[in-house]
């Protein structure tokens, strides 16, 4: 959804995100695993949801993936 309106916007896909008030940055996951050249940063001021994201979210992403989310 975010990809079809950035490119009926813009003319051209879209490859960084920027998710504020992220929580668990599931937005950002899923963005990042959506192409091999997107890359995201997902910020929030709770380091609880953070934490919990880390865990649960982040370890089910490869090695490449990982490094493509900024927390």
């Amino acid at each position: 959804m975010f990809s079809l309106m950035y490119t009926d916007l813009r003319g051209k896909r879209p490859y960084v995100l920027r998710e504020d008030f992220c929580g668990t940055f599931a937005i950002s996951a899923d963005w990042v695993c959506s192409d091999k050249k997107r890359t995201a940063i997902a910020i929030d001021l709770d380091p609880e949801p953070l934490e919990y994201g880390k865990e649960e979210r982040l370890i089910q992403l490869t090695p490449g993936e990982q490094k493509r989310i900024k927390l």
